[in-house]
């Protein structure tokens, strides 16, 4: 989080009134950084939820957008839920959208035109 602040200070930079010039964060991707946490009895969704909390804190207190990559368990190959992310149900409270991005089907190809690409775009939460 130090390394966005401290790039927001200096590259972004704030407008007479105080708030943050436009700019968008692209993290890639919330995951645990090392094992520490994990020694003293933290919990690994523990330490994503903080993590998550930490992100949208910073996006709220600079009123910024910030574009977060996660990875998904197992399930995210067949399943289109909420249940695919890996880790924390923290990450689904403090989104303000979740969206899949996978290949599609064989059946999709198939029914799609070639225009339409080889991927989609499936949204599962959106306020």
């Amino acid at each position: 989080m130090a390394i966005i602040r401290r790039w927001i200070h200096k590259n972004v930079g704030f407008e007479d009134d105080g708030r943050t010039k436009d700019c968008m964060i692209i993290y890639d991707y919330v995951k645990l950084m090392n094992g520490e946490d994990l020694k003293i009895g933290v919990q690994e969704y523990q330490v994503l939820g903080f993590m998550m909390t930490s992100l949208h804190n910073l996006a709220v207190r600079n009123d910024v957008p910030i574009f977060t990559m996660i990875q998904l368990n197992r399930d995210g190959i067949d399943k289109e839920t909420a249940d695919v992310v890996a880790g924390s149900d923290r990450v689904m409270w403090l989104t303000t959208n979740f969206s899949i991005f996978k290949p599609k089907s064989d059946e999709e190809l198939q029914a799609s035109d070639p225009d339409e690409g080889t991927h989609k775009l499936v949204i599962i939460k959106h306020r």
